[in-house]
C-alpha cells in the first residue's frame, strides 16, 4: 500500500496486503489512523506539540512521541568549540522528544512523562 497526503490511496495489492490499520505521523500537528483502503479512521491534533512515532495500544488509545511546540532549535557547534549542556547535544543529534504522551480516542492526554534526552524508540513498562 502507498498513501499520499494530497492523493489519498494510489495502490493496494489486496492478496498481499496485511489486514489492519496504518498508523502515520506526516510532519505537521497531526497523527493519522488508515483503514486498507487508505481512508482517514481518526485524526489526532495537538496544538501544544509535534507528534513523532507513535502506536495504538490495546485499550485504543495513542501512545507517541513528542516534542513540545516552540523549542528552539538547537544550535550548531563548530569543530573545536565547547559542547553544549548534554540536553543540547541530544537535540543536534536529531531525533530528540521531549515527551512521551498517551493520549484517549478524544485528544485528551491521560498520561504523560517528560524528559528532553529521550531519542527515537521508546517501550512503556508496566510500572
Amino acid at each position: 500500500m502507498t498513501w499520499s497526503r494530497f492523493s489519498g490511496l494510489a495502490y493496494i495489492d489486496e492478496d498481499r496486503a496485511c489486514d489492519g490499520y496504518t498508523l502515520i505521523t506526516p510532519p505537521g500537528d497531526s497523527a493519522v489512523l488508515l483503514g486498507m483502503r487508505g481512508e482517514v479512521v481518526h485524526r489526532w491534533r495537538f496544538p501544544d506539540h509535534h507528534p513523532g512515532y507513535a502506536r495504538l495500544l490495546p485499550n485504543g488509545n495513542l501512545l507517541m512521541r513528542a516534542i513540545v511546540k516552540g523549542l528552539p532549535p538547537a544550535v550548531p557547534v563548530e569543530f573545536g568549540e565547547e559542547h553544549p549542556p548534554l540536553a543540547e547535544h541530544v537535540r543536534r543529534m536529531a531525533g530528540g522528544a521531549t515527551h512521551l504522551l498517551e493520549v484517549d480516542w478524544d485528544g485528551k492526554v491521560v498520561w504523560s512523562y517528560e524528559n528532553v534526552l529521550m531519542h527515537h524508540d521508546f517501550d512503556r513498562l508496566e510500572n
